[in-house]
């Protein structure tokens, strides 16, 4: 699948119209993919927050929280990527997704894991 030319994921957690999706290849940083279905054309406000300690999911935004924008009827999926402003410690996330006549919460753990490449 490809949004925009690159390739994206064709999967995604949550029950949608907006998922939280994963990324096709390492990354040295840590990002959050978001994919919005084509019959969705509206606004929407993402947050995450951790569930099982203290802390955010730490968008790299001015006040940690990701607006999208509405968008014109266009029949196709659409992305939205944010990289994030800090490292992710192992735990439980939840991210809620609210929009025009619909909110969302996701839920997922972060494991720990290897270290990466060099």
């Amino acid at each position: 699948m490809t949004i925009q030319g690159m390739p994206v994921p064709n999967y995604g957690f949550g029950p949608g119209p907006v998922y939280l999706s994963g990324q096709l290849t390492w990354y040295a940083g840590q990002i959050a993919l978001f994919l919005i279905s084509p019959a969705y054309d509206g606004a929407a406000l993402i947050r995450g927050h951790r569930l099982d300690g203290t802390g955010t999911f730490p968008f790299a935004s001015p006040n940690g929280e990701l607006t999208l924008a509405a968008a014109g009827q266009s029949g196709h999926w659409r992305l939205v990527q944010s990289s994030l402003l800090q490292a992710i410690a192992p735990g439980c996330y939840g991210i809620q997704v609210d929009g025009d006549g619909f909110s969302e919460v996701i839920v997922f753990a972060v494991q720990a894991g290897p270290a990466p490449p060099d």
